[in-house]
């Protein structure tokens, strides 16, 4: 942001701005790619209209807004996206700068304690499959019927 943490050399701050620009930058050509994509289509539609290939087709001024606004938003995020991902090997060197390794800070299980948890999520894992639930809790393994009465029907909901 504007005023960068103090763990950041002056390099990484530099680093950090030149990634953000690019993106920005990027992500503004690529809107105006997309808008010029959208405005193009739309005249092409028209003309195909005015040949007969589209039939029963409305292509007024709205759907010309939404066809170069959805171009534009189409080409900003996919310029952006493309640039962040291209960028981003640029910032792992600072993604560095706070982690530290202590063991403190990264969850050690002993071995012993790890297969003990296996086995326990194993074994409820079988009986809830056996027992009907499913594999997951959600709804207790029972669906609302589809012509059973809810608490919004019966007015016991506020």
């Amino acid at each position: 942001g504007l005023y960068p943490p103090e763990s950041l050399s002056d390099d990484d701050v530099q680093t950090l701005r030149v990634v953000r620009r690019d993106i920005y930058t990027n992500g503004a050509i690529g809107g105006g790619l997309g808008a010029c994509t959208g405005l193009v289509l739309y005249t092409g539609a028209q003309w195909a209209k005015k040949f007969g290939y589209l039939q029963r087709t409305t292509l007024n001024r709205n759907v010309g807004m939404l066809v170069v606004m959805s171009g534009f938003a189409l080409g900003t995020f996919l310029a952006a996206s493309k640039t962040g991902k291209e960028e981003v090997h640029v910032l792992h060197p600072i993604f560095q700068v706070g982690a530290v390794n202590s063991p403190q800070q990264h969850n050690v299980v002993d071995p012993v304690r790890l297969q003990q948890m296996r086995m326990t999520r194993r074994k409820t894992l079988a009986e809830n499959l056996h027992s009907g639930q499913g594999l997951n809790d959600s709804h207790s393994g029972r669906w609302v019927e589809e012509n059973s009465e809810t608490k919004f029907e019966k007015g016991e909901y506020r």
